[in-house]
């Protein structure tokens, strides 16, 4: 009985200490000021409750008359974000255990005021009845398999108060529909660059050289590292499944259904195959021992293979393989046009053959001296012999 008392004791200390950890802190009244009545602030208020409120996706069904669709048009469909009103409120509340805490971003001052759960049902409650940020829809229809559920908004616009959302208390609640966009600055700077960055590279021409350096430079290396990433994979997968197992370094980076960021999650795998595959294992060893066994047989060809791979390398770098017309245009645009002593040769022999051609046809088309006088004397004696029958005729 005498060691029992000290371990209830110390199973009670502790459940205490468990039990204060998580209550919820006292309220401070001190700020309780009523700040977020205020049009601004609680503008404020609601674009952090829609970027940081957990939130799911759907497809929201607009009736004709709804919201901004015409009377006399034909239901909208359009992709949204819904969430239920507990999540809100614990969103809008201060975080009240350290866990939460953790997770909770920094909230801004202006929702300091909001200091226990009934002040952020009243925030929620003057939110929707601003009508900018959400609306009231009926319960979700479940879809079948990954299709989204499908809502449609609610005759009434009301909001009810929620406790908090607490992981493993269940509530009845109600749901609710983002119609606000949210801040765009973030967008319409996006699309800005978006714009810019299309004109600039459809005016790569007049680009200055050094411009254009520095982009050959970044797609070389862009392409150089890929190059290496992907064999290096494909070679260390091919290695490390020849004993059973696979090793994939980036496995997700192909995976087109995933953003940027996470098809470069996890670094790495390594996972024991399945049963079978022994021939084909067998199969890329001895492709293996063949490769090998020639790199090392053969290590001239294999030192001239790594040589060209490396003058290939050079000559991008230095780029060799492309030739830039445009800047070589625009360097040559002052530039006095010397010909060389082959290019005046070869003007010359052009030049010289067509003269010789054309005097050898003005040749052929000139005629003798003599047969002109020829032709003279004989159309005078024409004339003559004329003139002296017509005397004779007199006669």
């Amino acid at each position: 009985g005498g060691v029992a008392e000290p371990l209830v004791a110390s199973e009670a200390k502790a459940m205490a200490e468990e039990t204060a950890k998580d209550a919820p802190p006292a309220v401070d009244e001190s700020k309780r000021t009523g700040e977020w009545q205020n049009p601004d602030t609680l503008k404020k208020i609601g674009m952090f409750a829609h970027s940081y409120c957990k939130s799911r996706e759907g497809v929201l069904v607009i009736q004709p008359g709804q919201l901004s669709v015409p009377a006399n048009a034909h239901p909208a469909e359009i992709r949204c974000e819904f969430f239920k009103a507990d999540r809100l409120v614990a969103c809008l509340a201060p975080p009240q255990t350290e866990e939460e805490k953790k997770k909770m971003k920094k909230r801004p001052a202006c929702m300091e005021c909001i200091v226990d759960e009934a002040e952020a049902n009243k925030v929620a409650q003057a939110l929707l009845e601003l009508g900018e940020f959400f609306h009231m829809t009926a319960k979700p229809l479940k879809q079948a398999g990954d299709a989204p559920d499908v809502l449609q908004l609610a005759p009434a616009n009301r909001w009810t108060d929620v406790k908090r959302h607490v992981k493993g208390l269940a509530q009845e609640t109600d749901y609710y529909v983002w119609i606000t966009e949210g801040d765009q600055t973030t967008s319409t700077l996006m699309t800005g660059l978006l714009i810019a960055g299309f004109l600039l590279l459809t005016c790569y021409p007049i680009w200055p050289h050094f411009l254009k350096l520095m982009v050959w430079y970044i797609a070389v290396t862009l392409l150089v590292v890929m190059f290496i990433t992907i064999m290096v994979r494909w070679i260390t997968f091919l290695f490390v499944w020849i004993f059973g197992y696979e090793f994939w370094i980036f496995p997700n980076l192909f995976d087109e259904s995933l953003d940027f960021l996470e098809s470069f999650q996890p670094f790495m795998t390594f996972e024991k195959t399945g049963p079978g595959q022994v021939w084909w294992r067998m199969a890329v060893l001895v492709g293996f021992t063949g490769i090998f066994y020639w790199a090392y047989t053969q290590p001239t060809d294999f030192d001239d293979f790594l040589q060209s791979n490396k003058e290939f390398v050079n000559d991008l770098y230095e780029g060799n393989l492309l030739s830039d017309i445009s800047q070589k245009a625009r360097e040559d645009m002052d530039k006095i046009n010397i010909p060389t002593i082959e290019d005046l040769l070869s003007d010359l022999a052009d030049e010289g053959g067509e003269g010789e051609r054309v005097e050898n046809e003005n040749f052929l088309d000139e005629k003798d001296p003599m047969d002109e006088e020829a032709d003279v004397d004989s159309m005078l004696d024409s004339l003559f012999e004329a003139d002296e029958a017509m005397d004779e005729d007199d006669d």
